[in-house]
């Protein structure tokens, strides 16, 4: 099916699978979960090495970005195209602190605002919590991020696009194996984070 896809688009598609690998504790699973997977994958668009995947098909080599989504994502149509405009508008190109591990202005996430499906709002009790009133209605659901507006830079949820370079240029053995339950929240403070209204 990659392959079709790829003969009507130009090759903008591509299907991994990764290894399980047996941890610490015993337990068979993929190195790091979510974060070991991008990780790996990012890491495998700069080399040949494709050890750690039982499945890589497709051209990654040299990939500029990588978009991050879940299995409940459910991006607008050019959400993706924006988010890359984004990063790519010149003022937003990430620069380095002087020790190279971290991002000290520009950025290299961008992530799209989120809501929550209507069908999803009252699922439970924690969702009646933080959803307000879910749905299409925009005018009872302020939108602002705190942070973003007042930092200039906002919160990681794992949604959003990724520079690969500067990914792998700051996070790269970043944190012991292992430790990190939530990474996302660390990734892009290292990263700056450009929330889209």
């Amino acid at each position: 099916r990659i392959i079709t896809l790829n003969e009507k688009h130009q090759n903008a598609f591509f299907a991994a699978v990764r290894k399980r690998t047996l941890d610490e504790k015993g337990l068979f699973s993929g190195r790091e979960r979510k974060r070991g997977a991008v990780e790996d994958f990012l890491n495998a668009t700069r080399s040949k090495n494709t050890d750690s995947f039982l499945l890589l098909y497709g051209d990654i080599k040299d990939a500029v970005y990588f978009c991050a989504l879940d299995s409940d994502t459910v991006p607008q149509p050019n959400t993706v195209r924006q988010l890359v405009g984004i990063l790519e508008y010149p003022p937003n190109k990430p620069l380095f602190n002087n020790e190279a591990t971290a991002v000290e202005s520009g950025y290299a996430v961008a992530a799209p605002r989120m809501e929550v499906r209507l069908s999803s709002a009252r699922e439970n009790l924690f969702s009646k919590i933080i959803s307000g009133f879910g749905g299409v209605e925009n005018y009872s659901n302020p939108s602002f991020s705190l942070y973003q507006d007042l930092y200039g830079e906002g919160i990681f949820a794992g949604k959003g696009v990724i520079e690969i370079e500067s990914f792998l240029h700051v996070l790269h053995e970043a944190f012991p194996e292992n430790t990190v339950l939530s990474h996302d929240i660390l990734e892009g403070s290292l990263l700056r984070l450009s929330l889209i209204h």
